[in-house]
């Protein structure tokens, strides 16, 4: 993803690092993943934290809404391709998970048509501290669903409460949100009714296929973030761990603002 700005056509490249707090209460558990021949052992692995992250919010307590689940599909040379997305965070009612620590890597039934992958979690979570307000509604949504490298990226929305509006590039693997609106070419936050990203012709949203990434696509995720301006500044900062701007809107309460995750393809032709 890059902020492309017409004029000097400086480009801004989004650099995430990682870095997780660990307030909170730790919890336990373990995740299982069938292993057949078709899947490699990573992504055997992979699916496994998954399902261990499920099984430590359901031992927390933590009412399950239902997993946000997006197949976002897209031609590359005449074939099909579709990529599988679950955002696991926002699948619960009660609180999100601060910090995570995966370990002991095993494989059981070697051999066998029922192999497995197998890992354990050690999660620290948070509790939110109120409920969403009903009333509140934020709806947003991208020009596309896939991307050419190049190509220009767009968010329409609208919201039915005077609020500031922040925009973020989550970076999948480590978890860091890099902030893309408010920024240099674009600083007016307060919105009622509908919206548009980007608002003006400084700059664009640019779709940037990663160089070094060995498949023909790359699934990546934009967050959108609402909060009530009668409610005051909502810091933000250019990187950081999204855990860390949950913690932050937790503080704030959760009936003053909304997040809604858009996710799209890049393709690499």
């Amino acid at each position: 993803m890059f902020l492309l700005p017409h004029k000097d056509k400086f480009i801004i490249i989004l650099l995430l690092l990682v870095n997780f707090n660990s307030f909170g209460e730790t919890f336990f558990s373990e995740g299982t993943h069938f292993f057949p021949k078709n899947i490699s052992e990573e992504q055997c692995y992979k699916n496994a934290q998954k399902n261990a992250i499920k099984n430590v919010m359901t031992k927390a307590g933590y009412s399950f809404l239902s997993n946000r689940e997006n197949l976002i599909c897209a031609e590359v040379k005449g074939n099909d391709i579709c990529e599988y997305f679950e955002e696991v965070q926002i699948s619960y009612d009660n609180g999100f998970i601060k910090s995570k620590e995966f370990s002991n890597r095993t494989i059981i039934n070697e051999g066998l048509i029922n192999r497995k992958c197998k890992i354990f979690l050690k999660a620290t979570l948070e509790k939110f501290k109120n409920k969403h307000d009903p009333n509140y509604i934020l709806n947003a949504e991208l020009n596309h669903n896939a991307y050419r490298d190049g190509e220009k990226i767009i968010i329409n929305g609208e919201i039915n409460v005077s609020s500031k509006i922040y925009i973020f590039y989550l970076n999948n693997k480590n978890e860091e949100a890099a902030l893309l609106f408010p920024n240099k070419f674009e600083n007016k936050i307060d919105f009622s009714g509908k919206f548009v990203f980007p608002a003006n012709n400084n700059y664009d949203l640019v779709a940037n296929f990663p160089l070094n990434h060995n498949k023909d696509t790359i699934l990546e995720n934009i967050i959108v973030i609402s909060v009530k301006s009668n409610k005051g500044n909502f810091k933000v900062i250019d990187k950081e761990p999204f855990i860390s701007i949950l913690s932050r809107l937790n503080e704030l309460g959760r009936d003053k603002w909304r997040k809604l995750h858009l996710n799209y393809l890049i393709l690499r032709e």
